[in-house]
């Protein structure tokens, strides 16, 4: 384990977290029982409050909306497309800063129009949530999956392509938002 030291306590990095941002190439990773408890803490770290939108697919797990209710902030569900991720035009359809983020799922490992739904969200100013809780492995343009937002989760629960039973992962592409991340965790975790 690695002994990181913050906020006047210590935390440990497991071996499994190091190992895993390295191999999806993110900044960092924090381990969680569960996937919907990665987003809680991902969009808590985020900013995220009550009242704001965010978008989710409209074909998605219940553990996904329960994570952005928990926030108190409001699921706005956006219609999918053939490729049943969500459809880069049902983003346009919300003015610039009525989504504070949108959750982009990689259904079954299909990124779906990625160029256009990242393009789609910088249109409209919301930040990129990937859900990778199908895609750990998978790629696009020769780069992972979990390496075009903020932030992604992924979920490890018994019906996932990688399973460990239960459990989830939270990957993160910033030094300062890994850093709001530890905070969070060590706001809400009990010792």
């Amino acid at each position: 384990m690695a002994k990181i030291p913050h906020a006047g306590i210590d935390m440990y990095r497991t071996d499994y977290e190091c190992k895993f941002a390295e191999v999806v190439g993110a900044t960092g990773a924090r381990a969680f029982a569960l996937g919907r408890q990665a987003l809680v803490i991902l969009l808590k770290a985020m900013g995220v409050k009550e009242g704001d939108r965010i978008g989710v697919c409209s074909f998605t797990c219940l553990s996904v909306v329960e994570a952005v209710k928990v926030c108190g902030a409001v699921p706005v569900y956006l219609d999918i497309d053939e490729t049943l991720c969500i459809s880069p035009d049902e983003i346009l359809k919300h003015r610039p800063g009525s989504l504070r983020a949108v959750i982009l799922q990689h259904t079954f490992g299909n990124p779906g129009k990625l160029d256009r739904l990242l393009a789609a969200c910088s249109e409209i100013l919301a930040e990129v949530i990937e859900d990778c809780a199908h895609a750990l492995g998978c790629s696009w343009q020769d780069k992972a999956l979990g390496q075009f937002g903020v932030a992604a989760i992924y979920s490890f629960q018994w019906g996932k392509p990688y399973s460990t039973g239960q459990g989830g992962m939270l990957t993160v592409n910033s030094k300062s938002l890994l850093a709001r991340v530890d905070e969070e965790i060590a706001r809400w975790a009990v010792p």
